[in-house]
């Protein structure tokens, strides 16, 4: 300090000092009884000449230069990393939502985080995952569904184009025959309505007390002679008079047993045995079906639910089924809240298990 400082008079001219007197200064008053009798003057730092200070301030100023162009370096390099690991993922998700709009449903979008993105990115996945089985199982269904209208028509043209030909006289024997074919196909084709109006929800459903073991009578008495002819025995295993009341459509659960009823007269080998049972457990009314050989192999067992699906195709085709009235069955079962199950059957063939709610009783009970 003491280089800075230097000592004027009154009209602020230098008396002593080691600074230059060249510089500039801020003069400090002295005062000697209330009057000024000189300054002391700081020189002002601004004005600094010095070699040596020019230098420093130099290299000062090098220095922040340097440091403020290496800050802007590190803030462009570091805003280009975050701006790649944000807007990376999001144009992958844009790419990949353009490529679902032109039903290209096999696209998928690389997860590379574990934070909101990349939770969103496997969302992303696993809805084009989704949208992939159902876009497989609509072809599938379209090219079922042709297939199986394609077969029952074939037959009706080859039959009608032997009788044109003459090689077929109408008979009363062919022409049931022909009459039989147009009431299989007129069913599939029913049956095909049926499931879509489920897929839409338009499907009426009219819930009402039904008694269980009324519609079983009613479908037992249905197709006793079907049985009897086939040579396979029904046998009730529930006690008459029991009344099993559920909440249900009483058309839709006959369809269901009748469904049930024809899938074990057609894959049920003579003599057979066909088991019925009915009881209250819990809030349920539990239903079970099981019939005798042949049984359906463990690892199909849930499969047969699905539409159009074989066991074995060519022999399902020959006994005329569809594969619709399992998946049907399903279907309406679940509209009254209930479940279906399979299972293998301790008589060597397949057991229907259903569970239904289970309502108190009514005055108002629908018979079937």
């Amino acid at each position: 300090m003491h280089r800075r400082l230097c000592l004027f008079d009154e009209q602020k001219n230098y008396v002593a000092g080691e600074c230059r007197q060249d510089s500039e200064f801020d003069y400090y008053p002295i005062v000697l009884s209330n009057r000024t009798i000189g300054y002391l003057g700081l020189e002002n730092m601004s004005d600094m000449r010095e070699p040596l200070e020019l230098a420093f301030l130099k290299k000062q100023t090098q220095i922040v230069y340097i440091i403020g162009l290496g800050i802007l370096v590190i803030s462009l390099l570091v805003s280009y990393v975050i701006s790649r690991q944000v807007l990376d993922p999001v144009n992958a998700l844009a790419g990949g939502t353009r490529q679902m709009r032109k039903f290209n449903f096999e696209t998928r979008v690389n997860v590379r985080s574990n934070d909101e993105l990349g939770d969103l990115a496997r969302d992303f996945n696993r809805m084009a995952s989704t949208l992939q089985q159902y876009e497989t199982m609509r072809k599938n269904w379209i090219s079922d569904i042709s297939h199986e209208l394609r077969t029952p028509v074939a037959v009706i043209r080859s039959k009608l184009e032997a009788i044109q030909d003459g090689i077929r006289e109408m008979t009363p024997e062919f022409l049931d025959s022909l009459h039989k074919d147009i009431l299989g196909l007129g069913r599939l084709i029913s049956d095909l309505h049926q499931i879509a109006l489920m897929d839409s929800g338009n499907l009426s459903v009219n819930l009402k007390p039904v008694s269980i073991e009324a519609l079983l009578d009613k479908s037992i008495e249905a197709f006793a002679i079907r049985y009897e002819q086939k040579g396979i025995d029904i046998q009730k295993a529930w006690k008459p008079g029991a009344q099993s009341l559920v909440s249900g459509d009483a058309a839709l659960l006959k369809r269901v047993f009748a469904n049930l009823f024809e899938n074990t007269l057609k894959y049920t080998d003579a003599p057979g045995v066909l088991r019925l049972d009915h009881r209250v457990s819990g809030p349920h009314i539990v239903i079970e079906m099981e019939d005798s050989a042949p049984p359906v192999p463990a690892a199909c067992l849930e499969s047969i639910f699905e539409r159009l699906y074989r066991l074995e195709q060519s022999r399902n085709r020959s006994l005329g089924g569809s594969g619709l009235g399992l998946s049907m069955s399903r279907e309406i079962i679940s509209l009254h809240q209930g479940t279906i199950t399979a299972l293998s059957s301790s008589l060597g063939g397949l057991k229907i298990v259903i569970e239904l709610p289970v309502i108190t009783e009514s005055k108002n009970i629908i018979e079937g």
